[in-house]
């Protein structure tokens, strides 16, 4: 059935009700994507711009579906016990948030999902090699108790993640799997949306999510709170740290001196994880006694916040 544009919800803030230095902020309140703020943090997804989330998230996940990863959803609200597992209850700190039901039993509203999926595996048993690797996705609402939430849903307290977790039986079937799944994602960002000159691919730290590679993909934004250097010799770019001020120095060529630096924000993240999670749920790929632990590697990308970073 047709979609008359007479018949939609469509409403916008006029221009000079809107005070904020976003400007994609500005344009989405303005062409009617998002309501005003519910409270700070909080937005209602208008009609124009569910059909712009579906849009996208059909894009990632077909492209996932083609490299051979299966969707499933996960629930938003997990146990205390289980994040307790990889101590990350605590880890996590006040971003998450924690609740208490009826019976004084605490839970959490999960901003990610790697504890349940590791448990959800393991109770499967051991896998049949025609399984590997294990390649399983999910695009739901997260939500994050975010200090200062702003500019819509730039950083919001309530957002949209497509989040992808991997379960291989070595390291180097593992790292291949990491390498397969970028490469999906650089498909994605610079050949379907064509965001190759603002997106970039950068060195990052693992945080509590834990492993020992990561990367980061940076949209460049005025209003973001993150920066990337271009090295003007090599043209490599990578993400500048707060405790690099003096001591900055191309990561390629080692050039020190002339760099050129731009506003970024995050919107996908790419973790190998090692064995942190597999260890903590006992979760094994073989029946043998060598305790052959999954090689894990976790990918997301933040829909709604590409949306308005774009």
């Amino acid at each position: 059935m047709p979609t008359f544009a007479s018949k939609l919800l469509i409403g916008s803030v006029t221009a000079n009700a809107i005070k904020t230095k976003s400007l994609s902020y500005h344009l989405m309140l303005e062409n009617g994507l998002i309501s005003q703020p519910i409270t700070k943090g909080i937005h209602v997804t208008l009609p124009i711009g569910q059909r712009i989330v579906d849009k996208l998230i059909n894009v990632i996940e077909t492209e996932l579906d083609k490299g051979g990863c299966h969707k499933l959803a996960m629930p938003s609200i997990a146990p205390k016990g289980l994040w307790e597992k990889t101590n990350r209850w605590n880890e996590m700190g006040s971003e998450m948030y924690k609740l208490i039901d009826r019976k004084n039993l605490e839970f959490c509203l999960q901003p990610t999902g790697e504890e349940m999926i590791t448990d959800v595996v393991k109770s499967f048993g051991v896998p049949r090699q025609s399984q590997m690797p294990i390649k399983l996705y999910q695009t739901t609402e997260k939500f994050r108790d975010e200090m200062n939430p702003r500019f819509g849903w730039l950083r919001g307290k309530q957002f949209i993640m497509n989040d992808l977790y991997t379960f291989d039986k070595t390291k180097n079937d593992a790292l291949d799997t990491y390498t397969e799944i970028n490469k999906i994602y650089e498909r994605i960002f610079y050949d379907i949306l064509e965001l190759r000159n603002v997106v970039h691919k950068v060195e990052a730290d693992s945080g509590t999510m834990g492993g020992s590679l990561s990367h980061e993909y940076q949209i460049k934004n005025d209003s973001a709170e993150d920066k990337i250097l271009e090295c003007k010799k090599c043209k490599n770019v990578f993400k500048k740290n707060s405790n690099d001020i003096n001591t900055i120095k191309c990561t390629f060529c080692d050039n020190d001196k002339e760099f050129n630096e731009y506003d970024s924000i995050e919107i996908a993240h790419t973790f190998y994880l090692d064995q942190k999670y597999s260890k903590a749920f006992n979760a094994v790929s073989s029946n043998n006694k060598n305790n052959e632990y999954y090689e894990m590697c976790c990918f997301g990308i933040g829909v709604t916040r590409l949306i308005a970073a774009w």
